[in-house]
């Protein structure tokens, strides 16, 4: 039983770091699409450099998006200790975030909707 329960946890990290690398891999080939794009189209530096940034806060963001999405897998306990690890930096950031209970902190993540703009874009 000890043997199965190890092969168990083995096969479960393997899979973590396979996942990692394919998202790894796909950020990469991202950003080599980006930069065909840049070099073909012969943009400028600034230009250049806001797209390169772009994405590699798109991905930033999309790391978020899949940890929301496995926190709401989590128990409630859970739930509450990890969001609040999670995301104490922008936590600390918002003055009215640092008084909620963790009931309602899970709640608002769970609900938030990633959305990225450039500096200075007009927000709809």
């Amino acid at each position: 039983c000890g043997g199965l329960t190890w092969a168990l946890i083995v096969a479960n990290v393997v899979s973590l770091i396979q996942d990692a690398n394919a998202k790894n891999a796909e950020a990469m080939q991202t950003m080599d699409v980006v930069n065909n794009m840049i070099k073909s189209h012969n943009l400028n530096k600034e230009l250049s450099s806001q797209c390169r940034d772009y994405f590699t806060k798109l991905g930033d963001l999309n790391q978020a998006s899949e940890a929301r999405k496995i926190i709401e897998k989590m128990s409630p306990m859970l739930q509450n200790v990890v969001t609040r690890a999670v995301y104490e930096d922008w936590i600390e950031d918002v003055w009215w975030l640092q008084g909620v209970t963790n009931g309602f902190l899970v709640h608002l993540v769970l609900r938030m909707e990633n959305t990225l703009y450039i500096p200075r874009e007009d927000i709809p």
